[in-house]
């Protein structure tokens, strides 16, 4: 059985960055990817909470939602993914720490490779990181991709 890693993404700019790296390591291993998205799920709204789309159709948010993630996905992959590479997909709701370490434990996973994305001060401190979670929790070896930042450009005299 081929190893397997599993790669959380956002859908972000940085994702494609993340996406690259796992794929050479990936090549590299002989292993599988599994790429994974999860939505947070938003507490404040029941489950059943229907909402009137554009069209006047009556629809469940948590369906509207769970197919704009799929949506997404789909198109992420179609653009960042090179020809002949393979991957699993998966879209889930839930809190992103969680469903990241539920994959872990369900799974025979070799290893997580996942971007940060370099938040610094009072942001780090009161939203935390994904990554970081993942990094102290994980049960496998996680390896975190960071994020580039572009160098700002100079100021004219």
């Amino acid at each position: 059985m081929k190893p397997r890693i599993l790669v959380p993404i956002d859908y972000s700019e940085h994702s494609r960055a993340v996406l690259s790296a796992a794929l050479k390591l990936a090549s590299g291993l002989g292993a599988e990817i599994d790429v994974l998205h999860v939505w947070d799920t938003m507490p404040q709204f029941p489950g059943d909470w229907m909402v009137t789309t554009p069209t006047g159709e009556r629809r469940r948010l948590e369906d509207l939602v769970r197919e704009c993630a799929e949506r997404e996905m789909a198109e992420f992959l179609a653009t960042n993914l090179p020809s002949g590479a393979s991957v699993t997909q998966r879209v889930t709701p839930g809190h992103p720490v969680r469903e990241i370490l539920d994959q872990l434990a369900r799974s025979d996973y070799r290893s997580v490779v996942i971007g940060t994305h370099g938040r610094r001060g009072l942001k780090h401190w009161t939203l935390g990181s994904v990554a970081e979670r993942v990094l102290r929790l994980s049960p496998v070896p996680v390896i975190t991709i960071p994020e580039q930042h572009r160098p700002k450009p100079a100021e004219p005299a």
